[in-house]
C-alpha cells in the first residue's frame, strides 16, 4: 500500500513544513502556491523556493502539481 499526502492552497504559506516527508511514500503539492495577501513577496517567494529544494532533492517522492 501506497502512503500519500496532499498539499493544497497554501498560498504562500509555510505550513507544508510541518509534513514530515521521510513518513510518505509521496508528498503530492496540489498548487495555489504564491497567490496571497497574507504574506510579503518575499516570503512567498522563499517558501516557494523552499518547495522547490525540497523537490530537487527527493524528486522520487514528492509531486508538485500545477493549479
Amino acid at each position: 500500500m501506497t502512503n500519500i499526502i496532499t498539499i493544497g492552497d497554501l498560498h504562500g504559506s509555510p505550513v507544508w513544513k510541518q509534513v514530515r516527508p521521510e513518513e510518505w511514500d509521496r508528498v503530492v503539492f496540489i498548487g495555489d502556491y504564491v497567490d496571497s495577501g497574507d504574506f510579503t513577496a518575499q516570503e512567498i517567494i522563499v517558501n516557494l523556493e523552499e518547495i522547490i529544494e525540497l523537490k530537487k532533492q527527493q524528486p522520487e517522492r514528492i509531486v508538485l502539481l500545477m493549479g
